[in-house]
């Protein structure tokens, strides 16, 4: 029978404590990936059935990337960016949020890759903290805010890339123009919007606009979203290697 406590020749020490160590780890696992994995799935729900009806570049970045900035801002692993891409993925190909502009495959990478992009930003922004505590002070303090702005912005910034490297630029906003049909573009001639859209690649200055708003205002969600945890996390935890 084993030792509830230590016995005198340190049996019951020797057989609870790699329990401990192990229960520890798997926190610790599920904390690092786990819940990246669950906040990424979570931003393919909001992506594929969450419609506000709005023609307007870029604004589901509040839906599927604020879910990956949180999973990134509270986790200790350097790779959860990845995983909570890899699960929006996986998750909108599971769901059918997928649209019709691209090949599947094309379509998977504008979601996943992005989150490589995340994990390499955020690295190189905070290099100098080595520890994960020191990670996550640094982003639920005053800092934090511009840091997981940015974030987001580049993070929205690349998937906006990545749909016009594969050929589908989001298409100009209705009456705002700038390859629009009226209001402030209208009285742009149709052939110089075409000239215009051309040398962008396809790409006019009002997609460029409207994603680099909703990426900001992703970031800044998410660090409303996330500071509450980060204290938490920093004020109850030893401080632990990132992975």
């Amino acid at each position: 029978m084993p030792w509830i406590g230590s016995s005198p020749t340190g049996e019951g020490t020797a057989r609870i404590g790699p329990s401990i160590e192990l229960e520890s780890r798997r926190a610790t696992l599920l904390l690092d990936l786990g819940v990246p994995v669950l906040l990424g799935f979570a931003g393919a729900i909001l992506q594929s059935f969450v419609k506000l009806g709005i023609q307007v570049p870029g604004h589901a970045a509040v839906f599927w990337i604020t879910p990956l900035l949180v999973a990134r801002a509270i986790s200790a692993s350097s790779a959860a960016g990845s995983a909570a891409s890899t699960s929006t993925a996986l998750g909108m190909y599971a769901l059918g949020g997928f649209g019709l502009r691209l090949p599947l495959i094309l379509n998977f990478g504008t979601f996943w890759l992005v989150g490589p992009v995340l994990d390499l930003f955020m690295l190189a922004v905070a290099w100098w903290e080595r520890t994960a505590e020191g990670r996550r002070r640094l982003l639920a303090g005053p800092f934090g805010v511009l840091l997981l702005a940015a974030a987001g912005l580049l993070t929205n910034m690349a998937h906006l890339g990545l749909k016009v490297g594969f050929g589908a630029p989001p298409r100009p906003g209705p009456g705002l123009g700038l390859g629009g049909g009226g209001g402030l573009g209208g009285g742009l001639g149709h052939g110089a919007r075409r000239a215009a859209e051309a040398a962008a690649g396809g790409l006019t200055a009002w997609p460029l606009l409207t994603y680099t708003v909703f990426g900001l205002a992703a970031g800044v969600l998410a660090y409303l979203l996330c500071r509450p945890v980060l204290r938490r996390l920093t004020g109850s935890s030893a401080p632990t290697r990132g992975a």
